[in-house]
């Protein structure tokens, strides 16, 4: 009875799953997907947990779903333009996985010695995911300090050519003829 309830409730998530996918696609904003994604994966991941009772081939076909899920997920968050929405979708994501990984690294244990490659599997997949959004944070936090390392450098040389424009314009005229001409006006009068 309870492998027709854990079959019935694999069904259940796979056919939730291609709903949420197709729900998830659907998405304009990329953010917006990645945060509908995360929680489709979060759905595998317990799906997963509560699969451990000897339905290896159930615990794999969640496995499975579970990569296509994150790698949608990485495909969303190259799509991600701003970086604000950026940020939030990798903080996101690499707090997912980090509860993803903990839930599947405690799972090892209790699973089956068959469906124990699928649950590596899954941490791989998982940890690939994390690995990704942090290195692509870097990209980005790296990418905002050269930003506004120029901005700095373009501000100091707009002050540097004010500095140089008014050190031009008041500089007083010394100009011969002025000179001469009260020198003359001193002779004219003796």
């Amino acid at each position: 009875m309870r492998k027709i309830l854990l079959t019935l409730f694999i069904s259940f998530l796979f056919v939730a799953g291609i709903s949420a996918l197709s729900f998830c696609s659907q998405q304009d904003n990329p953010e917006s997907r990645v945060s509908s994604l995360l929680q489709v994966a979060q759905d595998y991941i317990e799906g997963i947990s509560q699969s451990t009772a000897g339905n290896e081939e159930g615990i794999e076909n969640l496995v499975e779903e579970y990569e296509v899920i994150v790698q949608d997920i990485e495909d969303s968050i190259e799509e991600t333009t701003s970086d604000e929405g950026l940020l939030r979708a990798i903080e996101a994501v690499s707090s997912g996985t980090a509860r993803h990984l903990e839930v599947l690294e405690g799972l090892l244990d209790k699973v089956p010695e068959k469906a124990r490659s699928a649950i590596e599997h899954a941490i791989e997949v998982s940890q690939r995911g994390r690995e990704k959004a942090l290195s692509r944070l870097q990209e980005v936090l790296l990418k905002r300090e050269r930003e506004r390392e120029r901005i700095q450098e373009e501000e100091q040389e707009q002050q540097q050519e004010e500095e140089r424009f008014l050190g031009e314009f008041e500089k007083p005229e010394h100009s011969g003829s002025t000179h001469s001409g009260r020198s003359n006006n001193r002779r004219g009068r003796k």
